[in-house]
C-alpha cells in the first residue's frame, strides 16, 4: 500500500480522539445519549479544525450497533467497520464544489426517498456547502425543513456568511474554533513519539505557530519536517525548511528598537535579509510581535489573550513592562505604516530600513496625563493669592527668562481688588501696570471726562457715569473699570503678563513698545465715539493693526494676494481659482474689497456657507476682523454676511481661559488666532 500521510493516518475515528472542540463534542454526545439529534446539522469553522471529521463520526455513531450510547461509535460492529473502510452504502458524501447545480439536488431528493439498505438511517454529508448555487439551495429548502424520518443532513463549510439565511434557520449550527496552542503542541508531541522521531519542544512550537490552530495544516508541516530531518529533527532544520526567523531575533530586534540602538537593529535585519527570508513575511511577524507587546502592556491577563509558549510570553512581559504604553503603540503604528508602504514599494528593503530609523529616533513618548499633571503643578498657585507658588511655577516654566516688567505697590493692591471681583479669574485678564495715578479733581462734574496718564505717555479717556464699569465697589481699582469698558465695547484685549510680586518694589524699567505708526488725535476721537464709552486702546502690547484703525484710503493687497490664494487652496481647492479671477483686492476701513469684472465669476462666493468660509480664511490669513465685499465693474457691491460668526469665534478663542493661562505661564503673546477647520 502507498504511504498514508499523517493528516489521514491520524484522522480521529471517535469523539475521544478529536483534538480540541470540547463544547461541540459534548453537545453531540449528549444528543446521542438523549436521542435529541437534529435532522440537519451545520459545522462551520476555519480549515483543518475537524468539520468533516465530526460529521463522519456523527454519521457513524447514528448507525452504530452498540447497545450503549456512550460507546458509539464503537469501531467494532459491521456498520462501523464499513464506514471506516469507505463501503457504507447508506452514507452519501457529496462535494459541494463539484455537485453544486439544481440537477444534482434533484437526484439527491429522489434517492433519499428510499429506505436505507444496511443501517437505520441514510446520512447525507455535503462538504463545502456554500458552493451550491442559489437555485440548488432553494430546491433543498422543503426537503430540509421536513425530511423523511430515515434521513439526516450534515453540512460543512468554511464560509458561513455565504449560506442563505433560509438554510441556516433550518439547521442546528456548530461553530468550531481554532485549536489552542497547548493542545495542538501536545498532540504533535504524541504523533512524533508514535512515529519514533525525536524533535525538541522549541521546534514543535514553531510548527504549532505556523499551523495557526489548524490540525491538518500542522500535521502536513510535521510530515514535511519528518521527511527533511529524519529520525532527529533540530530547530535549525525547521527554520530552514519553513523559511522562518527565530523568535529570539524578533525579541532582540524589539529590544534594539526600543533602546534605541539603531546600529544593532540594522545589523539584525541585514542578517535576516542575507539569509534569504521573505521581507513581507518578516515585516508581518515583527508587526505581530509588537502587537503582542502592546497587549501585554495594556492588559493584566495577556496569557489568556495571547496563545503563546510560556517562555516567549515571559520575554514579552519583561520588554513591555520596561516601556510606556504610548511608546509601544507609537512604534506599532510606525511599523504598521511601513508594512503598508512595503506592499506597493519597488524596493521594500529600503522602506523597512527607514521605518526602523524612524522608530529608533522616536524616543520615549511622554503620556498626555503626565504633561497635564505638570501643567497642573505650574497652575497650582494661580487661584487666590498666587504670590510664592505662581512665581516659582512661572520661573520654572520660563526657564530663567526675565519678566517684561515688575509690579509696584499700587499694582499689587490693584490686582488683589481685581481678584476679588466675582466671575473674574485672577491672573488671566489683568490690566497693564500704570506708572502714576493722580487723584481726580474733587470738583469734576458727573459727566465730565478725565484723562489718566498711562504707559507710553498717552491718555485713556473714560466717562464716569455712562459705563457700567464705573459702578464697581468704591475700593475697586480704576484699572478694573478699564477692563470692563473694553469688554463692553467689543474689543478683545490681548493677554498681559501678570504682576510679579516676588521682586523688590523698584521703579519699573521703561516699557518696551512695538513699532507702530503714530495715531492722530482725530482717529482717537472717532474710536471713542464709535465705542460709546470705551477708551481708545493704547500701549505697545494692545496696539491694533494699522489697517483696522485707519480710516484712510486703505491698502492695496495685490502683493499679498498670491499668498492668500495659496492659503485658501490648501483648505478649499475650488475657491482658489475663483479668487484668482479677481481683478484686484483692497483693504479699506476694516473691509476686504474684492473686485470682479463679471458677476458670474464670483457667484459661488455669495452662497452663505461659502462666504462664511471666505471670511474665515481672510481673517485667519490677514489677522484682521475683516468684512468681505465683492465689487463688480459698473458700481454694484455685494456684501457677504458671513463675517460675524468667525469674528465671534476669534474673540472667544482670544479670551479662552486656557489660552490666557498658557500665555501667562510662558510669558508670551498670542501671535495670531486661526479659526479655520478645513
Amino acid at each position: 500500500m502507498s504511504y498514508l500521510v499523517l493528516a489521514r493516518k491520524w484522522r480521529p475515528r471517535t469523539f475521544a480522539e478529536v483534538v480540541g472542540q470540547r463544547p461541540v463534542v459534548r453537545t453531540l454526545q449528549n444528543a446521542l445519549r438523549r436521542e435529541r439529534v437534529a435532522h440537519a446539522m451545520l459545522f462551520s469553522g476555519v480549515r483543518g479544525v475537524g468539520k468533516t471529521t465530526l460529521a463522519r463520526i456523527m454519521a457513524k455513531a447514528l448507525n452504530c450497533l452498540a447497545a450503549e450510547a456512550e460507546q458509539r461509535p464503537c469501531n467494532q460492529c459491521a456498520s462501523c467497520l464499513a464506514f471506516n473502510a469507505g463501503q457504507a452504502v447508506d452514507l452519501h458524501e457529496i462535494d459541494g464544489a463539484s455537485n453544486r447545480g439544481i440537477q444534482e439536488i434533484r437526484e439527491l431528493k429522489e434517492n433519499i426517498r428510499f429506505m436505507p439498505v444496511a443501517g437505520k438511517y441514510k446520512i447525507v454529508i455535503i462538504d463545502e456547502v456554500h458552493m451550491l448555487t442559489t437555485e440548488a439551495f432553494n430546491a433543498l429548502l422543503k426537503t430540509l425543513e421536513e425530511p423523511p424520518a430515515h434521513v439526516y443532513f450534515m453540512f460543512a463549510t468554511t464560509e458561513l456568511h455565504k449560506i442563505p439565511v433560509t438554510i441556516l434557520s433550518r439547521c442546528q449550527r456548530h461553530e468550531l474554533t481554532r485549536v489552542p496552542f497547548a493542545e495542538l503542541q501536545d498532540f504533535f508531541r504524541r504523533v512524533a513519539a508514535a512515529e519514533e522521531v525525536e524533535i525538541p519542544d522549541s521546534a514543535l512550537e514553531m510548527i504549532v505557530r505556523e499551523a495557526d490552530g489548524s490540525v491538518r495544516d500542522g500535521l502536513s508541516l510535521l510530515d514535511q519536517v519528518f521527511s527533511f530531518g529524519g529520525r532527529q529533527v533540530a530547530d535549525e532544520d525547521v527554520r530552514q525548511m519553513l523559511g522562518l526567523v527565530d523568535r529570539r531575533t524578533f525579541e532582540q530586534l524589539a529590544r534594539a528598537l526600543l533602546a534605541p540602538d539603531l546600529a544593532r537593529c540594522l545589523e539584525l535585519f541585514d542578517q535576516c535579509y542575507r539569509a534569504g527570508l521573505d521581507l513581507k513575511r518578516f515585516a508581518g511577524d515583527l508587526l505581530n510581535y509588537f502587537r503582542n507587546l502592546v497587549v501585554c502592556r495594556n492588559t493584566g491577563r495577556a496569557a489568556g489573550l495571547l496563545d503563546l509558549a510560556d517562555q516567549e510570553l515571559a520575554a514579552l512581559e519583561e520588554i513591555a513592562a520596561a516601556h510606556s504604553p504610548e511608546t509601544l503603540l507609537y512604534c506599532f503604528n510606525l511599523l504598521l505604516k511601513g508594512v503598508e508602504e512595503m506592499q506597493y514599494a519597488s524596493r521594500p528593503k529600503l522602506v523597512l530600513e527607514m521605518t526602523f530609523v524612524r522608530a529608533a529616533q522616536a524616543g520615549g513618548i511622554v503620556p498626555t496625563s503626565e504633561v497635564l499633571g505638570r501643567l497642573e503643578q505650574l497652575l497650582a498657585g494661580l487661584p487666590g493669592d498666587p504670590a510664592p507658588a505662581a512665581g516659582a511655577a512661572v520661573a520654572a516654566a520660563a526657564a530663567g527668562q526675565p519678566r517684561r516688567g515688575e509690579a509696584s505697590a499700587a499694582g499689587g493692591e490693584r490686582e488683589r481688588h481685581f481678584a476679588a471681583e466675582p466671575g473674574v479669574t485672577p491672573g488671566l485678564a489683568e490690566p497693564e501696570p500704570e506708572l502714576s495715578r493722580p487723584a481726580p479733581a474733587p470738583s469734576a462734574a458727573p459727566g465730565q471726562q478725565e484723562s489718566k496718564p498711562l504707559v507710553g505717555g498717552r491718555e485713556r479717556v473714560e466717562k464716569n457715569d455712562e459705563h457700567p464699569a464705573n459702578h464697581l465697589a468704591p475700593d475697586a481699582a480704576p484699572g478694573a473699570a478699564h477692563v470692563a469698558a473694553d469688554s463692553a465695547a467689543g474689543n478683545v484685549p490681548e493677554p498681559v503678563p501678570s504682576l510679579n510680586r516676588d521682586t523688590p518694589k523698584a521703579a519699573p524699567p521703561p516699557a518696551k513698545e512695538k513699532p507702530e505708526p503714530p495715531v492722530m488725535a482725530a482717529d482717537a476721537t472717532k474710536a471713542d465715539t464709535a465705542a460709546g464709552s470705551a477708551a481708545a486702546k493704547v500701549g505697545a502690547d494692545r496696539a491694533e493693526p494699522v489697517a483696522e484703525r485707519s480710516s484712510g484710503s486703505g491698502r492695496d493687497l495685490r502683493p499679498d494676494w498670491d499668498g492668500f490664494i495659496a492659503y485658501v487652496r490648501r483648505r478649499k481647492v475650488w475657491m482658489a481659482p475663483v479668487l484668482d479671477m479677481a481683478s484686484g483686492a483692497r483693504e479699506e476701513n476694516g473691509q476686504l474689497l474684492i473686485r470682479y469684472d463679471d458677476l458670474a465669476d464670483c457667484k459661488l462666493l455669495e452662497e452663505p456657507e461659502n462666504n462664511r468660509l471666505l471670511t474665515e480664511f481672510a481673517q485667519d490669513y490677514f489677522q484682521r476682523e475683516l468684512t468681505v465685499r465683492l465689487r463688480i465693474r459698473g458700481g454694484s457691491t455685494v456684501e457677504l454676511g458671513g463675517g460675524e460668526m468667525p469674528r465671534e469665534e476669534r474673540r472667544a478663542l482670544a479670551n479662552d481661559p486656557l489660552v490666557r493661562t498658557v500665555v501667562e505661564i510662558f510669558n508670551g503673546d498670542v501671535a495670531g488666532v486661526r479659526t479655520g477647520r478645513n
